[in-house]
């Protein structure tokens, strides 16, 4: 497995994130930022002076869509970081429609952003996302817009489609699409806990370190073809709840996978 560091797992400096990125044997950093301005030139150069790709650039606005302009700027900052993928996920927006009129609109929006990304020689991606609102978060919702905007790829994200109760089967028909992959892990509930959080399923999951969890990771795996093996798959490790240092988590789950 090559192993990527989403920069949003750590807090610190974007030099901080790419030691971390060398110490735990990762292979690429995944820059993830507001859609404000940054020094994407930077932060590709950084990466690749310490051995390092970049493996995709995700920037996310929450509560709203990027404008087109927005997105022309951000698309050439992946082109300055030498990004092959951009992911925007595609959160649920807070004005109150149904998930199938949001599917909608985030549908219309991918293929007006396609081109863009096109003609820059970027693969653009969508990511099922996991909250109650969230419009994508199945595999029948992610085919459905996947078929909708052909060329559109997909940063397959299993951990935020389990919260509907997507099955690994329901999956396979989404496999031809994946350029990317997030994986998390989860501790799942019946009922509300400290620390849990209500998701589609009728569940409460809560967050946990890679291996620790209630999802059988080495079976997903291998249900996996040999090109989706050969992917980046960003390690998601969010423990809200928890001062434990980061890296050396990070270090053992990067170690625990490096030979799958």
């Amino acid at each position: 497995m090559k192993t990527c560091m989403m920069s949003s797992t750590l807090t610190g400096s974007p030099e901080e994130i790419v030691a971390a990125a060398v110490e735990c044997k990762m292979s690429a950093v995944d820059w993830i930022t507001s859609a404000e301005v940054v020094d994407a030139a930077y932060l590709g150069r950084i990466t690749r002076d310490a051995g390092l790709d970049v493996a995709a650039y995700t920037p996310v606005k929450c509560g709203e869509m990027l404008s087109l302009d927005e997105f022309k700027r951000l698309t050439a900052d992946a082109v300055k970081m030498s990004a092959p993928v951009m992911m925007i996920p595609p959160f649920g927006l807070p004005d109150q429609v149904s998930r199938e009129e949001d599917r909608k609109r985030w549908t219309e929006w991918f293929s007006r952003a396609l081109p863009i990304a096109q003609d820059a020689g970027i693969v653009l991606t969508l990511e099922a996302t996991g909250m109650l609102d969230s419009p994508i978060t199945t595999a029948g919702e992610v085919l459905e817009v996947l078929q909708a905007v052909p060329g559109l790829k997909l940063t397959h994200d299993f951990g935020n489609m389990v919260t509907a109760g997507t099955t690994v089967e329901e999956c396979r028909q989404l496999y031809s699409y994946i350029v990317h992959m997030h994986m998390k892990d989860w501790i799942f509930y019946d009922e509300n806990l400290p620390g849990t959080y209500p998701v589609r399923c009728g569940k409460f999951f809560k967050h946990a370190v890679i291996g620790e969890g209630d999802m059988d990771w080495r079976s997903i795996w291998n249900d996996f073809d040999d090109r989706i093996r050969k992917l980046y798959v960003n390690l998601e490790i969010f423990l809200p709840y928890s001062d434990a240092p980061r890296i050396p988590i990070l270090k053992r789950v990067s170690e625990s996978l490096l030979n799958w």
